[in-house]
């Protein structure tokens, strides 16, 4: 198993979140993905966590 985590910070975090929709459900959809997830940071408010 391989996992990648990392982030990115963002200007709009509230509309690249709502943007990126479709792009979890493609990752996830794809043979061996077994979860993608995207989430604001509780702490940063221009930070994504990507896991």
């Amino acid at each position: 198993m391989l996992i990648v985590a990392g982030y990115l910070n963002v200007t709009d975090r509230d509309r690249y979140l709502a943007a990126c929709r479709e792009v979890v459900e493609l990752a996830r959809s794809t043979d061996g993905c077994l979860d993608f997830t995207l989430g604001a940071d509780l702490v940063e408010p221009d930070r994504v966590n990507i896991y």
